[in-house]
C-alpha cells in the first residue's frame, strides 16, 4: 500500500467480546490487598469483567444526569489481573449488557496520543494488519486511500462484517461496494453533519440533535444495520436516509464548492502586489472565509474527479449568482439592496432550521424523501419529536428589519 498522509486516516473497531470466558469482578473478593477469586488461596491472574453507569469514565458517579435528568450510558469495564493486582484496566460502552470494545488505529505518535486522550477507545494499534478480529468497522481517510484500506481490512475475512465508511464521493463508492465486496461484507456510507447551532448548544452531548446520513449498499445485513443505527440513536443522533446521488449534489453545492472558491480567493488576493500590507487587515472574518482552502488539495481533487458533472452544475449555478451581484454593481442598480437582504434572510431561514418551500413556515416533516424507509429502524417518538420542534419555530424571527 502507498503512503498514506497519517492526519488523514482514523478507523475504528467495534469488535464484540469472543473468546475465553471472563470472571465478573463481583466475584473476586480483596485480602492483603489482592485479588482472590473465592475459595482460593492463589492470587488472580486472568482477565475480570464489570459493567457499571456513570457520566464518564469514573465509576462512582452517578446513572443519572442532575442537570438534565437523563438517565446516562451503561459501561462495561474490564481488568487484566497478574497476581492479585491490576496490570491493565479498560472502559468501553455497554449496550443491552453485550460486552465490546472499540479499536482505534493510530498511524503516527500524534494521533496516537490524540486517541488515548479521548479515553473513547479500548486499544489502540499502529498497524493495519494488527487489528483483531472485528463487526463492525468506521473508517474515515481520503478518498483515494478508501478502496485500498477496505481491502486490506477485509483481506482473508471469512465472517461476516459491517462497514461504515465517512468518506464523500458517496456514488462511486457504493458502486464499488457493490462489486467487489461479497454477501458476507456489508457496507453503508454515512456523513454526520453538525448543526451550526452546536457552538451555543448547553448540552454535554456534543452529538445531540446532530445528523447522520445514510445510504446502504446492496449487501446488507439487518441485524448488523439495526445494531448500527442503535448506536446513533444512543448518542443522541438523528439519522437520516438519503440517495447517494442527492448526497453528492448536495455536498457539492455546500461543501466543494465553497471550498474551490475559498481556494480561489485566497490565492488571488496572495498574487496581488498589495498584499503584504492588505495581509495587516486580514482579520478572523477573511479567515473563515478561506479556511476551506486548508482542506487537503489531493483529497478535494480526488472529490471532484468522482463528482465531475455534478459539480459543474452547481459550478454554472454559483458563479451565475456572483455575476447577478457583479451586473447590478456595474449598473448602480439600487435593487442590489434587496438582493442583499434577500440573501440575508436565506442565511437566517438555514440558521434556525427553517426550511421546504413556504418561507412563511417550517418543513412540517424534517425527515428526508426516505422517511418511509427510516420508520423501520427509527423510533417514531424520535420523528414525532422533531416534527413538533420544526412546527414550533417563530415564523418571521428570520426577516430582515430595515433601519430607518
Amino acid at each position: 500500500m502507498r503512503k498514506m498522509n497519517p492526519i488523514l486516516l482514523m478507523v475504528l473497531m467495534y469488535a464484540c467480546s469472543s473468546g475465553p470466558s471472563f470472571v465478573e469482578e463481583k466475584d473476586l473478593v480483596e485480602r492483603d490487598g489482592l485479588m482472590y477469586q473465592e475459595g482460593s488461596d492463589v492470587p488472580y491472574t486472568g482477565k475480570a469483567v464489570g459493567i457499571y453507569q456513570g457520566v464518564n469514565t469514573v465509576p462512582d458517579l452517578p446513572s443519572v444526569d442532575s442537570r438534565t435528568n437523563k438517565k446516562v450510558p451503561r459501561w462495561s469495564f474490564e481488568c487484566d489481573y497478574e497476581n492479585g493486582k491490576i496490570k491493565e484496566q479498560y472502559y468501553y460502552l455497554d449496550k443491552n449488557n453485550n460486552n465490546f470494545e472499540i479499536h482505534g488505529l493510530a498511524v503516527n505518535n500524534s494521533l496516537d496520543s490524540k486517541l488515548k486522550d479521548s479515553k473513547i477507545f479500548t486499544k489502540i494499534h499502529k498497524k493495519l494488519n494488527s487489528l483483531p478480529s472485528h463487526d463492525i468497522i468506521f473508517i474515515d481517510c481520503m478518498v483515494k486511500y478508501r478502496n485500498e484500506i477496505i481491502q486490506t481490512l477485509i483481506k482473508n475475512n471469512d465472517k461476516k462484517l459491517l462497514i461504515v465508511d465517512f468518506t464523500p464521493a458517496k456514488s462511486k463508492a457504493i458502486e464499488w461496494a457493490n462489486k467487489n465486496l461479497n454477501k458476507n461484507i456489508s457496507y453503508v456510507s454515512a456523513f454526520l453533519v453538525s448543526n451550526i447551532n452546536i457552538q451555543y448548544s448547553k448540552s454535554e452531548n456534543i452529538f445531540e440533535d446532530q445528523k447522520c446520513l445514510l445510504m446502504p449498499g446492496q449487501n446488507i445485513d439487518d441485524s448488523y444495520y439495526k445494531i448500527f443505527v442503535q448506536m446513533i440513536e444512543s448518542i443522541e443522533m438523528k439519522p437520516y436516509f438519503l440517495d447517494p446521488q442527492e448526497f453528492d449534489s448536495y455536498y457539492a453545492a455546500t461543501t466543494l464548492i465553497p471550498k474551490l472558491i475559498s481556494f480561489s480567493l485566497i490565492k488571488k488576493i496572495e498574487s496581488s502586489s498589495s498584499w503584504t500590507e492588505m495581509s495587516n487587515l486580514a482579520n478572523e472574518e477573511f479567515g473563515n472565509l478561506t479556511i476551506g482552502s486548508k482542506t487537503d488539495a489531493e483529497d478535494i481533487f480526488e472529490i471532484l474527479n468522482s463528482t465531475t458533472d455534478l459539480s459543474k452544475y452547481w459550478m454554472k449555478e454559483i458563479f451565475s449568482e456572483i455575476s447577478i451581484i457583479n451586473n447590478k454593481i456595474l449598473a448602480g442598480d439600487q435593487n442590489l439592496l434587496d438582493y442583499l437582504i434577500n440573501g440575508w434572510e436565506s442565511r437566517m431561514r438555514w440558521e434556525l432550521g427553517i426550511t421546504g418551500s413556504n418561507e412563511n413556515a417550517s418543513s412540517p416533516n424534517i425527515l428526508s424523501s426516505g422517511q418511509a424507509m427510516a420508520g423501520l429502524i427509527v423510533s417514531e417518538n424520535l420523528v414525532q419529536k422533531n416534527i413538533d420542534r420544526e412546527r414550533s419555530k417563530t415564523k418571521d424571527i428570520w426577516r430582515y428589519k430595515k433601519k430607518k
